[in-house]
């Protein structure tokens, strides 16, 4: 009989008090977040404007790739890629995946990175040790997951281009020996810029500044040792790349 009555002294408290509608509410109201979460994002279509920093444009990101298999520029805006991405309407997001939806390409659609295979983007300007690259060529490439290492092996348009410095280049266009990373952009919808941080095989995130060299087929490149890559590329030139809406 006593514990019938504590039992039914418990249950009124729990009613009383609401705790179990508040767990109900806090567990629907994670859930709501989440969802919001999702449904804040925008599906963004577009090109993307290539512009030196002293302000010589050099047209858009160009659907026609170089012989390398990099992305260039084209001031032809009829040679334009178009691209889209899911990304919040009024803050930066990042990890994003750039979608070329002109290309033609099922299993390389993503603008991306490639870097030898094992190889790691110099962690700062300056930096000089075996196995790390000052640049990173863009290429259209497969799909990855943002914040972790490289995919060994991964799909790419191009095997990274020939270095008479660095001596990564392999002749042939050999995908075990590059590896990638698509979901490296970061979107501030106030500027409308792309910045891209690459993640190296230890997990640390580099951070990079877009350079472009139009006397060369190398594209579009993402940089994190400026001293190093305008050693190799003395005619490149830092950018920004700023998206167009439809």
């Amino acid at each position: 009989m006593r514990l019938a009555q504590l039992f039914c002294i418990v249950s009124s408290l729990v009613l009383a008090t609401g705790a179990i509608p508040n767990l109900i509410g806090r567990s629907d109201g994670t859930v709501d977040a989440a969802k919001r979460w999702k449904d804040d994002l925008v599906l963004h279509q577009g090109k993307i404007t290539v512009t030196a920093a002293n302000g010589t444009s050099f047209g858009f990101v160009s659907k026609i790739l170089s012989d390398l298999g990099t992305y260039v520029a084209d001031l032809d805006k009829d040679h334009a890629a178009c691209f889209s991405f899911n990304a919040k309407k009024d803050f930066s997001s990042k990890g994003l995946l750039l979608k070329d939806t002109t290309s033609n390409r099922p299993d390389t659609p993503y603008l991306g990175g490639v870097i030898p295979h094992g190889f790691s983007l110099s962690p700062r300007s300056g930096w000089k040790r075996d196995g790390t690259n000052p640049d990173v060529p863009t290429a259209g490439t497969g799909k990855t997951n943002p914040d972790v290492p490289p995919t060994s092996g991964g799909n790419s348009t191009t095997p990274p281009p020939p270095s008479s410095r660095r001596r990564w280049f392999l002749n042939g266009a050999n995908p075990k020996a590059v590896d990638i990373e698509s979901a490296i952009w970061t979107y501030n919808p106030s500027t409308k810029e792309f910045l891209a941080t690459w993640t190296n095989p230890d997990g640390c995130a580099i951070s990079t500044t877009p350079f472009y060299n139009p006397c060369s087929n190398q594209g579009v490149a993402l940089v994190s040792d400026a001293i190093a890559y305008t050693f190799d590329n003395p005619d490149a030139f830092p950018i920004s790349l700023h998206f167009l809406p439809n």
